[in-house]
């Protein structure tokens, strides 16, 4: 329902837009009010679905972006993510350039233990 609801959103650009806009507003006049202890425990409270459903997102186009970016920062021998999840922006740092040292850190633990788990079934070494 939510997929089919944001497909049809994206065919109504100035609506898309309009609520798109709304959202991240309402999102920051709640940290700013309510501060960032609520988004803190929200994070680290995630449970494993919402966690593995965070997998189907790792071709997503933000993540090659990013590896652009930081791209231009090369050569560079270690990299920290900070809120890295189960990984994926590390996984794809680590194929573009394999000689370096990757880290990273998340307030969710069960984001961690499932993130090795999979790199293990990758036989990757971050």
């Amino acid at each position: 329902m939510r997929d089919k609801l944001i497909s049809w959103l994206k065919q109504h650009y100035l609506l898309y837009n309009l609520i798109h806009s709304l959202y991240w507003k309402i999102n920051f006049l709640k940290i700013y009010i309510l501060g960032t202890d609520v988004e803190e425990k929200k994070w680290s409270q995630r449970g494993i679905n919402e966690i593995k459903n965070d997998f189907s997102n790792l071709n997503h186009s933000h993540r090659y972006f990013l590896i652009e970016e930081i791209s231009k920062f090369y050569p560079f021998s270690h990299v920290l993510e900070i809120g890295c999840g189960y990984a994926p922006n590390l996984y794809l740092l680590s194929k573009k350039f394999p000689s370096t040292k990757f880290v990273g850190i998340d307030i969710n633990h069960l984001a961690i233990q499932e993130g090795k788990k999979w790199l293990l079934q990758l036989k990757v070494i971050l």
